[in-house]
């Protein structure tokens, strides 16, 4: 079975692109897309991360963040290890790599999600982005923003303006990864035409438009163009990968 994957990232209607994405062994930035079939013999990698805007080097914070998760999950001890550690671990990395650059003045979200060759999976998450499975059953949120506004919703209250800004959790927040709440969101197995989604903030859709989104190869393009389209204001990336039916 071939894995299918595409990405896009867009400016949007800001000045500049703070959002990186990382689809397989591709980094990608500013305004790039992407779709092809994923080597069948390695694990895939996707990630999306989103710089705090108001923090210093939101954008570098982003790709630093890709940059060293990457690394890590590849030189991760023992490849043939279960996927989450591995994650974990990589993850851990991302952030040190965030605390580094800036301190405590910056810092970035994180989505991702490993998938091996025969569809098994893991994903994690840490801030507002967000990542969600396509099963023949229906969508299913497998991430839910660390906000305030999902906080309280949680707790019965109703959010105000503002409250989806007020992250309550990025990389870079801390250089003890103990003290970060990874949100590890699910650990499962993709079947023939069903997929995983990670999208920052910027994708403003509902879920069912998310869904009709989600049936093509290019779905990442068509999801980010769309949420322009329909006025999002922020950057817009995502990441998708669909396990091929034929």
């Amino acid at each position: 079975m071939a894995m299918l994957v595409s990405a896009d990232t867009l400016r949007g209607r800001r000045r500049e692109n703070q959002d990186h994405v990382l689809a397989g062994n591709l980094l990608l930035s500013g305004g790039l897309s992407l779709h092809a079939a994923a080597p069948p013999e390695e694990p895939v990698l996707l990630a999306v991360s989103d710089g705090i805007g108001g923090g210093v080097f939101p954008g570098e914070a982003s790709r630093t963040a890709l940059e060293a998760f990457q690394a890590a999950f590849w030189c991760a001890e023992g490849t043939s290890s279960p996927l989450f550690p591995r994650l974990l671990q990589a993850a851990q990395a991302a952030n040190q790599s965030v605390w580094q650059l800036c301190g405590s003045n910056g810092g970035c979200t994180l989505a991702c999600a490993a998938i091996m060759p025969d569809g098994s999976f893991a994903t994690l998450g840490l801030g507002d982005s967000s990542i969600w499975l396509l099963t023949a059953g229906g969508l299913r949120r497998l991430f839910t923003p660390q906000n305030e506004a999902e906080l309280k919703k949680e707790q019965g209250h109703r959010p105000v303006h503002g409250d989806k800004c007020a992250l309550l959790a990025f990389c870079g927040m801390n250089p003890n990864p103990a003290r970060l709440p990874f949100r590890i969101t699910s650990c499962g197995r993709l079947h023939p035409g069903e997929g995983l989604l990670l999208h920052s903030d910027g994708l403003t859709l509902t879920p069912s438009a998310l869904r009709r989104g989600m049936q093509t190869k290019t779905s990442a393009k068509v999801l980010c163009r769309k949420a322009l389209l329909r006025g999002s204001r922020d950057n817009i990336s995502a990441v998708y990968a669909l396990m091929d039916k034929t």
